[in-house]
């Protein structure tokens, strides 16, 4: 039988290729192009409430139970190895035992050109989400008053403008929630919880409002880290007082402890939160390494979200906070809370699983060997800091570094201290026997991160950067691999497993059915869902990348084709003719949607403050055209059939039909059909 009539399309397809070629170089260009630094915006008046910022001195006591120059040692040596494994730029440090310090101290550089080495009592450091440990305090002091219950409902705290919708979920968001992360909340990031250019920066509520997520979980379900829930808190905290929130912690916080070098406020805004005077000029530089050498990075502004992540504090400020926290709430006759609540924040409220790191009251909880401890981290992309609290010992523990590479420091350090305080804490020699035998093949698989969008076009460059972990199993124990690191994990009891060697633990969750759903992460604050095939973010890349593929097939074959005599049948050529159509939309997508995600793989963070490109705009602008044209395949697959086609040619054209439907459902799933951001 002779060949299926054809167009003649060989000087359309190859002006369309070129034009795509053409699109595709344009893309690339555009969005190397981004310069995420933005010139700061000219100077306004000063509130009138800002602090002086005049530190206090350092009075150093003598450790207890510890030879002061064996402890000084132990940390400068800690410190510097750290320092020279991880290019460190400057680190601050602070020892808190038996409610007095006994060591602070600064390492590095504060900033560079001129060099300021770090003054632990003078320079102020970015703490980012150790800010949350001053919104939980500020709402439990509201809860010690009477003013507010952890049963209240959220929205009836707050103004009409601010009230989240359900979502589709009938119980309402309560003030618990908010503290332990369980509100329900999808996690958004990109284009907005950074900003570098401080005219951008919107009042908090107005940010609530523009930024925000969607509910994806019944509240109470599962606690995964949600910087919207305290942002959420904070505003609470700010309408329930009458009072903004940087302005509540100053004076029902910072200004009873005599935190006078701590803020929430920043430099270069243009409104009441601005941050002028000797606490702006002795902020710390945030840096980063690169070619070799540290590059001062501008300031990451935070004050929209400032209740979640906008304080900066020095070392000895944080150890007035801590100190309060583990005695009664009070210090040198200053008191931010009653005995009994102050000792309520190391209640654990919630918690993913038994035996795993709970939510104490907003603070997260550990154990290190046998002491708990409490506390909380914080990042910005150039600040990495920790402050740990220990009650068995009397201790606190604050850390910072102004460095982009110091996340394991920040992370490591408290341990290694509680370890050299208490040898008893320091854990099991690596590759100790399994403490139970179980089958450990049921948990391999891939786990994909609830701390993502959900709902947004946002999800699958957030999941391909780095949201999925894989477990795989051997013998007797698991090897868990996370966006961060790999460790080896060993049986701790029923689907709950140890590091081997350190003092994580992660757990699993299980069905009804006893089938294993979730890993429950060391943190206590990250669920990851247990997910197939289809349910992995490269299968949008295999779905778009076998669409290119037949696009091109098609396109070659109708080529071939053409230069045969056309018969004019309108049952082959209209067929033909949208699938030619629909191959050169599908080869457009592919090259500007590819060119927008290698944009932000090579953006890196910095994805935080260019996103969206222009070019993942037009990617998002396509794909629905993609899917109309795949649509219409579909409706038109009949009519092939009836058509005088080969049987193979029916065949082939069908089964690309078919894959071409699979991509746009995973494009649907991934919300890449909604159109531009």
């Amino acid at each position: 039988m002779a060949e299926s009539p054809t167009l003649n399309l060989r000087r359309p397809i190859r002006a369309t290729l070129l034009l795509l070629a053409l699109c595709g170089f344009a893309a690339v260009a555009q969005d190397a192009a981004v310069e995420p630094a933005i010139a700061p915006s000219e100077p306004v008046a000063q509130p009138v409430d800002e602090p002086t910022g005049e530190a206090s001195p350092i009075e150093i006591a003598a450790a207890p139970d510890t030879d002061q120059a064996r402890l000084e040692a132990f940390v400068d040596g800690v410190v510097e190895s750290f320092r020279q494994r991880d290019r460190l730029a400057g680190v601050t440090v602070g020892v808190l035992r038996g409610g007095r310090p006994v060591l602070v101290r600064g390492y590095g550089h504060a900033r560079l050109e001129p060099a300021e080495p770090v003054d632990p009592a003078r320079h102020l450091f970015r703490i980012a989400s150790i800010s949350k440990t001053f919104t939980y305090v500020a709402a439990m002091q509201l809860v010690e008053q009477g003013r507010l219950s952890l049963d209240d409902v959220v929205n009836e705290r707050l103004p009409e403008r601010l009230r989240v919708p359900d979502d589709g979920y009938p119980e309402p968001i309560r003030i618990r929630h908010l503290l332990t992360h369980t509100a329900g909340y999808e996690d958004l990031a990109l284009g907005h919880l950074f900003v570098r250019d401080p005219a951008a920066v919107l009042p908090a509520d107005e940010y609530l409002v523009r930024h925000r997520p969607r509910r994806v979980r019944p509240p109470g379900r599962e606690a995964v880290y949600s910087n919207y829930s305290v942002a959420l808190l904070g505003a609470v905290v700010a309408h329930v007082s009458g009072m903004p929130f940087e302005d509540y912690a100053e004076r029902h916080l910072f200004g009873p402890l005599g935190m006078a070098r701590t803020t929430l406020r920043e430099p270069g805004l243009r409104d009441a939160r601005r941050l002028d005077g000797p606490l702006a000029e002795d902020l710390a530089t945030g840096f980063a390494r690169e070619a070799g050498r540290f590059v001062a990075k501008p300031i990451e502004h935070i004050a929209q979200t400032a209740a979640a992540g906008g304080a900066s504090s020095t070392a000895p400020d944080m150890l007035r906070f801590a100190a309060a926290l583990l005695g009664d709430g009070a210090l040198d006759g200053g008191r931010i809370l009653g005995p009994d609540t102050n000792a309520r924040l190391r209640e654990v409220l919630f918690a993913n699983a038994e035996g795993l790191n709970g939510l104490a009251h907003g603070f997260i909880t550990d154990r290190v060997g046998p002491h708990d401890t409490f506390g909380h981290g914080g990042a910005t992309l150039y600040f990495h800091s920790n402050l740990v609290l220990v009650p068995t010992l009397d201790l606190a523990v604050f850390v910072s570094t102004n460095t982009a590479t110091g996340r394991r420091f920040a992370a490591e350090f408290p341990v290694r201290l509680v370890e050299f305080l208490d040898p008893a804490a320091r854990p099991p020699a690596p590759g100790g026997a399994a403490a139970t035998r179980e089958d450990l093949g049921r948990y391999a698989g891939s786990y994909l991160s609830n701390r993502r969008p959900w709902r947004s076009p946002d999800a699958l460059v957030l999941s391909l950067s780095g949201a999925i972990t894989q477990v795989q199993s051997t013998a007797d124990a698991l090897i868990v691999a996370s966006p961060i690191e790999t460790l080896r994990y060993l049986p701790d009891g029923p689907n709950r497993f140890r590091e081997d060697g350190g003092h994580r633990r992660v757990a699993f969750l299980v069905d009804d059915g006893g089938r294993v759903r979730a890993l429950a992460a060391p943190s206590g604050v990250l669920v990851s869902d247990r997910i197939g095939f289809f349910g992995h973010p490269q299968a949008v890349v295999i779905g778009v990348l076998g669409a290119v593929l037949i696009a091109v097939a098609s396109l070659v074959r109708l080529v071939r084709a053409s230069r045969r005599r056309p018969v004019a049948r309108p049952d082959a050529l209209l067929p033909q003719f949208v699938a030619a159509l629909a191959s050169l939309v599908w080869i457009l997508f592919a090259v500007v949607a590819g060119a927008a995600l290698t944009t932000f793989a090579t953006l890196g963070d910095e994805t935080l403050f260019a996103y969206p490109t222009r070019a993942w705009q037009v990617a998002l602008l396509i794909a629905p055209v993609a899917a109309l044209f795949t649509l219409v395949q579909v409706l038109m697959l009949p009519w092939v059939w009836r058509s005088r086609w080969r049987g193979f040619s029916k065949a082939l054209h069908t089964l690309g039909v078919l894959w071409l439907a699979v991509t746009v459902w995973l494009l649907w799933r991934w919300n890449l059909l909604g159109g531009p951001v």
